[in-house]
Formats: structure tokens, C-alpha cells, sequence
């Protein structure tokens, strides 16, 4: 029975590991996004409530370039897709 126990232990590391290990490559992945998109971009995105909320909520502003608008909502949701996935 102890030995199962130990097993335990080990896999409750490499659960926290791996969170801590999501957390670094979603910080990594908003890095670089906030080295792509430009400050105006930017100012738009509360990284603390992830991107993925970021999306579901947003509504496009009223006098905005079209073409813009999407390749910034395509970049975030790039991004999004990335940190979801881990890679």
C-alpha cells in the first residue's frame, strides 16, 4: 500500500506541473502577441481575462477598417487556439 501512495504523490507533482507549465506557455503566447500587435491593438486585450473572453465578448467599434479589424481578431484568435492547445 505505501508504494501506491508514493505513486500518488508523483502524480499530483506532475498535475501542478503541468499547470505550471500551461500558465508559462500562456504567458509566452501573450508575449507574443504584445510584440505583434501594435499599442492601439493592445490597449484593446485584457490578458488577465484571457484571450478566449477576450473574443466572446468583443464588439467592434463603430468607425473601424474592416480588413484590420479581422486580421487583429484572426491574430488573437491564433493565439487563443495556441494557449488553449499548449504548442
Amino acid at each position: 500500500m505505501g508504494g501506491r501512495q508514493g505513486r500518488g504523490v508523483l502524480r499530483r507533482r506532475r498535475g501542478g506541473a503541468a499547470v505550471v507549465d500551461r500558465e508559462r506557455f500562456t504567458a509566452y503566447v501573450h508575449a507574443e502577441l504584445a510584440e505583434e500587435l501594435p499599442d492601439v491593438d493592445l490597449d484593446l486585450l485584457d490578458l488577465d481575462e484571457g484571450l478566449a473572453g477576450f473574443l466572446e465578448r468583443y464588439e467592434s467599434p463603430a468607425c473601424t477598417d474592416a480588413e484590420a479589424e479581422e486580421e487583429f481578431l484572426d491574430t488573437v484568435r491564433q493565439a487563443a487556439e495556441r494557449s488553449e492547445r499548449g504548442y
